[in-house]
């Protein structure tokens, strides 16, 4: 199945981590491309010539940008289809317009900045990832990412309910299946059902009687269905940071469910990953269709409580 991969480009150093992982990433017939947005200097009907050649300057240099980052995918993995444009306008607003098209977008978390360089926004990663219309892979900044070899590490997908978002589910299995590497889904019930704190006691019954079955149940119909994927559930005790900093340790690749648009666009889950790991981080937002297997596969199980 063909994927249409787009990685936004900062024009920086973090570019070479965002690369480095969409070649390893893409297979033969993927469709990849790179996008640079860019800003130009507001000239405001003005002809003055050292404005119009600056600005002719960052066209050029947006160009080669685009340019150097397509030879890099290719001098790693020459087999997808690879091109590249440079587009005039603000990173956040591109990038999610282009996700109503893509399969997948690799962002670095890099921060929003003005023409000379100050932060005056949230990173382009998490604001991406809290619009955009398909999974979002954040990659860590150069300074933050990991350095060591992960082709071998599990999987993980981190939730905080009992619950299954069928798309994250999803991303997580193929994920992890085509990497021939094993699944880990982990459940951070530090809080229980309403969100309040509980006992030792408390969680330990709540992981019996609720979590762990219908984690089990749920799961083994996403395990006949990606035979390549071993899966080892666990239902922790950690809150959902320090859950998901025990699973930065150990793993590649870490899917969250996207939160509620309504209440809060990133959600708590994803917004903690992204902030205590260092390893990618793909943040996966459910359609209606999802939600509607979803409900369905929780009946089937006997879990609906109507």
């Amino acid at each position: 199945m063909t994927r249409r991969i787009v990685v936004g480009l900062a024009g920086n150093e973090n570019d070479v981590v965002a690369l480095a992982w969409t070649a390893h990433e893409a297979r033969a017939d993927d469709v990849v491309h790179v996008v640079y947005p860019y800003r130009l200097l507001a000239l405001e009907g003005s002809s003055w010539y050292p404005a119009v050649r600056a600005n002719d300057a960052r066209r050029a240099r947006a160009r080669r940008v685009v340019a150097a980052a397509i030879s890099t995918i290719r001098s790693v993995n020459p087999k997808p289809e690879i091109d590249g444009s440079a587009i005039v306008g603000r990173a956040v607003a591109i990038l999610r317009d282009l996700s109503q098209i893509a399969d997948l977008l690799v962002v670095v978390d890099d921060v929003v900045a003005d023409r000379i360089g100050r932060a005056t926004g949230p990173r382009i990663g998490r604001a991406v990832a809290a619009t955009a219309s398909c999974p979002v892979v954040v990659m860590p900044r150069a300074a933050d990412a990991r350095h060591a070899d992960a082709a071998t590490q599990p999987v993980a997908l981190l939730l905080t309910s009992a619950s299954l978002p069928a798309d994250a589910v999803r991303f997580a299995f193929e994920s992890a299946s085509a990497r021939a590497v094993t699944l880990i889904v982990a459940q951070s019930c530090a809080s229980g059902p309403t969100d309040l704190p509980v006992t030792d006691d408390d969680i330990s019954s709540w992981e019996q009687v609720g979590s762990q079955e219908i984690l089990d149940a749920d799961l083994s119909a996403w395990q006949e269905k990606y035979h390549a994927a071993g899966v080892i559930v666990e239902v922790r005790r950690e809150s959902p940071p320090s859950t998901a900093m025990l699973l930065d340790r150990t793993c590649q690749l870490i899917v969250v469910p996207r939160g509620d648009a309504s209440r809060d666009p990133l959600g708590r889950v994803a917004r903690e990953a992204l902030r205590h790991t260092t390893c990618p981080v793909a943040v996966v937002p459910e359609t209606a269709e999802a939600r509607a297997d979803a409900i369905s596969t929780h009946r089937y199980h006997g879990h609906d409580t109507d």
